[in-house]
């Protein structure tokens, strides 16, 4: 997965879900006009573009389609799980990049998703083992870092938590910089 991709997934947010079917591809209001042909990756990048203008249902349309031509498309999971995430529905997203992890367990925002995806359930030991498992591939991914200290710091794992956020602050994130500070300041070292 091209890491323009990987980032711009990660930012993807949605409204509803809804399918275009072969038969049905003019009523599509996503397959309107420019959609040049009806391959899985037109599909999945017309549901990026769809996304980025936060028309969220016509994107989930589109990602919705790409997998019906392609069910096997890793980077439409990807990019429909993080827009179903973003509309609260965890289950779909979590079968999504369930389905992605096991198609491309090199996918740094498959695991970064499902991590979010975790936090919102509260479930902050999976969150940082999923914000863990992405940093084994990109050690510098200081989103990664950021939230994987976020979860630790939930559980109470002070000391992990101020390494995640030191690291992040080297790496150039003043947040992290900031977090670091209050942390010690409150004595969680």
């Amino acid at each position: 997965m091209a890491r323009t991709d990987s980032i711009r997934t990660m930012l993807i947010a949605a409204s509803a879900i809804a399918v275009c079917a072969v038969s049905l591809f003019s009523a599509c209001p996503a397959a309107r006009a420019e959609q040049p042909d009806d391959s899985a990756a037109s599909w999945y990048g017309k549901g990026l573009e769809l996304a980025d203008d936060l028309e969220y249902g016509k994107a989930i349309e589109c990602f919705d389609r790409a997998l019906e031509i392609e069910p096997d498309y890793e980077q439409a999971l990807v990019a429909r799980g993080s827009v179903l995430l973003n509309i609260g529905r965890y289950e779909d997203t979590y079968r999504d990049l369930n389905r992605a992890v096991e198609l491309d367990p090199q996918d740094t925002a498959a695991y970064y998703i499902r991590g979010l995806v975790y936090e919102q359930v509260n479930n902050y030991e999976n969150a940082a083992a999923d914000y863990t498992a992405a940093l084994m591939i990109e050690p510098d991914n200081v989103d990664c870092l950021l939230r994987r200290g976020l979860a630790n710091r939930e559980i109470g794992k002070t000391d992990e938590a101020i390494a995640d956020f030191r690291r992040a602050c080297n790496l150039g994130y003043g947040y992290a910089c900031d977090e670091v500070e209050a942390m010690l300041k409150k004595g969680q070292n």
